[in-house]
């Protein structure tokens, strides 16, 4: 039974969703964040905060001093640009990597034996069409690398102890928390949405890179899930984390249990601009531009095993998602201006 949860990151863009969808459900929340890309004022009311970075053993026992022992750790704290961490690959190793180790051995002083761990589909790499857990595994960056080794590290723990692990593999995530109490914090990543979104708000073309790649409309394909949806799933993991488990251990040798997040419909390119016209209720005006060095088809998830284990599936529509998203920063950068 879990009633308490640790969430790494917790103040982030996904780490403080989750965190509001697990007190929505009753559970208690404790919070461990850096607050380097968090934003405090992003977290529920009751949540117990802690300021500082996961390799510092005094916050898990501080912890361990205030709330008691935690059931449950969800692990979202990590850098998260690709293009970035080939530029700065050693501290992307550091942050993602060694505070990571450092973290499995502070849960001790709280006495976790639960780990969810945001993952990410891109340790697929290239893969295109759709993609499954048993897909090969082929990290493309530093980042991805990353993701793949904490993959392996936990997994080296469970199989020598009675450690448990979910894996929670996810493609794009976007919009906010449904009551826009939580939402992205990095307008310029460069993500597909971020750059209709400033379009879209600024009134500047949109530059759509390449038309002949190979899917149905010619333009890059990609499996993205609103962040409420992955959540939910977060939540669903927490509740699950037992039977999953356990059921794991009884079908193979004791291992990690990965399970891919997503639609299960990939959504190209032009599709998603028009979505996005259909979101704010105008055109955008597009311009194509030669396709970026790298640009792959793209690829989207299986659904099956989400559904069969953690009984869940995505459901709230694009469109909704990007008007949230887009009225969001539309918010944001008016504040900001002080407009």
């Amino acid at each position: 039974m879990v009633n308490r949860v640790l969430v790494t990151g917790g103040a982030g863009y996904i780490g403080s969703t989750i965190s509001h969808y697990l007190k929505s459900e009753g559970i208690d929340v404790v919070v461990i964040d850096s607050l380097e890309y968090g934003d405090k004022s992003n977290l529920p009311d009751g949540v117990a905060f802690y300021h500082g970075r996961i390799k510092e053993r005094q916050i898990f026992e501080k912890i361990r001093e205030d709330v008691g022992s935690v059931d449950a750790v969800i692990h979202c704290a990590s850098y998260i640009s690709a293009p970035e961490s080939q530029l700065f690959p050693v501290k992307y190793m550091r942050n993602n990597v060694s505070e990571f180790i450092a973290m499995l051995e502070n849960l001790g002083e709280i006495g976790c034996r639960r780990l969810i761990f945001s993952s990410s589909a891109s340790i697929y790499g290239t893969l295109q069409g759709e993609v499954s857990e048993l897909s090969a595994i082929n990290p493309q960056s530093v980042y991805a690398n990353t993701k793949w080794l904490c993959e392996q590290i936990s997994g080296s723990l469970v199989q020598q102890s009675d450690f448990g692990a979910i894996n929670l593999r996810y493609f794009n995530p976007i919009g906010t928390h449904p009551d826009g109490v939580s939402g992205p914090s990095n307008i310029e990543s460069g993500s597909l949405l971020n750059e209709l979104t400033k379009a879209a708000i600024n009134g500047t073309p949109f530059m759509l890179t390449g038309d002949d790649f190979e899917t149905r409309d010619g333009t890059g394909l990609r499996d993205y899930i609103d962040v409420g949806d992955l959540a939910r799933a977060h939540v669903q993991a927490v509740q699950y984390f037992d039977e999953i488990t356990t059921a794991a251990t009884l079908d193979q040798a004791k291992k990690p249990v990965a399970i891919n997040l997503g639609t299960g419909n990939g959504v190209t390119v032009k599709e998603m601009i028009e979505a996005t016209e259909q979101a704010i209720g105008r055109k955008l005006t597009v311009k194509l531009a030669p396709r970026r060095e790298g640009d792959v088809p793209g690829s989207y998830t299986s659904t099956k095993l989400a559904k069969a284990l953690l009984k869940w599936e995505a459901r709230v529509p694009l469109e909704k998602s990007i008007l949230a998203h887009v009225r969001w920063w539309q918010k944001k950068l008016s504040n900001e201006h002080g407009c």
